[in-house]
């Protein structure tokens, strides 16, 4: 059974340095900075966004050679805005202010993320500029609550240790539908995959990659490593991809990050239920009870258990 998908959590990987924090609610129209190394974005709202896959990066080198980048995701209509998210990192790793803003320019949310985990949650608002209960993210413990542009409530996901651990809860304010179910983090279930990890120079630098063995074959195959100088190849492995659960509509950047019991996929309005899932201790879908609109059991779909987590989730 294919069902809509559930909004993407708007989680706001944005990071900035807290010196910035005052100037970047203030500037809504310009340039988060006055200063000529940074780039001049003006925040132009006459159109939607679709979602922010595009962005715009500048490294920095801190006078302990620790490499500082400052992100900005900015909308897919047009590269110069409205951005959507902006942060920092710190040899690689979110840190510091994570700023959200809506796509008026308005700020959604701020975090303070330590190693590319959400770690304290500190302002909420909707489009209006309205102050809404922002989570009791403390320490990488608790809860960041979803919100839609307008205000309106649409639940929370539980978080332990800066990593998603705990009760989900999304609903979707189009068809009145919700899930809700629990993650647990669980790195015992992750697949490893084998690779190569290349040593190489590029522009005098020396670089080293870890490609799993079937990228690094086709990246031989069509001669990309022919004017590369290669200084070694050794035997690797590399953690999967972080999956889509497309049959409870959710996913997440943390490969170790799994649902597991039971979820419910359900009308928030009449408490009507749609469909149960059954998920075993490293996320494989085990059931689906499947109901009507009378609330009888419509069909079910049962698989067998696994130690990790399979590659494929039942169609």
């Amino acid at each position: 059974m294919k069902h809509q998908n559930i909004q993407k959590f708007k989680i706001n990987c944005i990071t900035t340095i807290l010196l910035f924090l005052q100037i970047m609610v203030n500037a809504q129209n310009n340039d988060t900075l006055n200063n000529n190394k940074w780039i001049n974005y003006s925040r132009n709202n006459e159109k939607p966004y679709y979602k922010a896959n595009k962005k715009w990066e500048r490294k920095y080198l801190t006078n302990t050679n620790d490499t500082l980048e400052r992100i900005f995701n900015y909308s897919h209509f047009r590269d110069t805005g409205p951005i959507l998210y902006e942060f920092s990192k710190i040899n690689g790793k979110i840190n510091g202010l994570v700023i959200g803003y809506h796509p008026n320019g308005k700020i959604y949310s701020v975090q303070y993320y330590l190693d590319n985990r959400p770690w304290d949650t500190i302002s909420l608002s909707d489009s209006s500029g309205k102050n809404y209960y922002p989570g009791d993210l403390t320490n990488g413990h608790g809860t960041i609550p979803f919100l839609s542009n307008d205000g309106q409530d649409l639940g929370y996901v539980t978080y332990k240790n800066g990593y998603p651990d705990g009760i989900f809860f999304h609903k979707l304010i189009d068809n009145s539908t919700a899930i809700k179910g629990e993650l647990k983090y669980r790195p015992e279930c992750v697949n490893y995959i084998p690779a190569i990890k290349v040593s190489y120079i590029e522009n005098s630098d020396t670089l080293q990659r870890v490609i799993e063995k079937k990228e690094y074959q086709l990246l031989v195959q069509n001669s990309l490593f022919d004017t590369t100088k290669i200084l070694s190849l050794l035997q690797d492995s590399t953690k999967e991809a972080a999956p889509f659960y497309e049959v409870v509509g959710v996913g997440f950047t943390d490969t170790e990050v799994v649902p597991v019991g039971k979820w419910i996929y359900f009308n928030y309005k009449t408490n009507v239920l749609n469909v149960e899932y059954q998920f075993d201790n490293c996320g494989n879908e085990i059931k689906r009870t499947i109901y009507d609109s009378s609330g009888k059991v419509a069909d079910k779909i049962i698989q067998k258990p696994a130690k990790k987590r399979k590659r494929k989730e039942i169609d």
